[in-house]
């Protein structure tokens, strides 16, 4: 599908149109997951969830129809697999996420107001004149 979503910017580019790309959150530096093209009212979806468009008509083209099955039935049950357990581990990730920000949270609330930002700003110029009076 990535590479589909390549030429089919590119070709729009070529032409002349204004193209809107939408990367994966996940590896942005090389996957496409949605092209809009839209001066042709157009729209290149994958099947990532969590994606609208939003006040526009939609022509959807289900682009599986043109897999070959012989080619994706032997991987099935791998790929279902692997997407679970992406989701559950993503999933997980997220969660430990959210309680590092609440423990970070926690311990800035202990120290911040410990903290004399006056002091630092002084030191700071100290520093520099010495470092400025040894240049001389």
């Amino acid at each position: 599908m990535n590479e589909m979503l390549k030429k089919v910017t590119d070709e729009a580019i070529f032409r002349g149109l204004d193209v809107e790309l939408y990367y994966s959150p996940l590896t942005p530096e090389t996957r496409i997951e949605h092209v809009l093209i839209p001066e042709l009212k157009l729209a290149f979806l994958s099947e990532k969830d969590g994606f609208e468009l939003k006040d526009r008509r939609q022509t959807i083209l289900d682009l599986t129809q043109y897999i070959d099955p012989a080619l994706t039935e032997p991987q099935k049950d791998a790929t279902e697999f692997n997407s679970k357990t992406f989701d559950t581990l993503l999933g997980e990730a997220l969660k430990a996420l959210a309680q590092t920000k609440k423990l970070h949270d926690e311990l800035e609330g202990h120290y911040i107001p410990h903290m004399d930002f006056e002091r630092v700003q002084q030191k700071e110029e100290e520093i520099c004149e010495q470092i400025l009076a040894l240049a001389k």
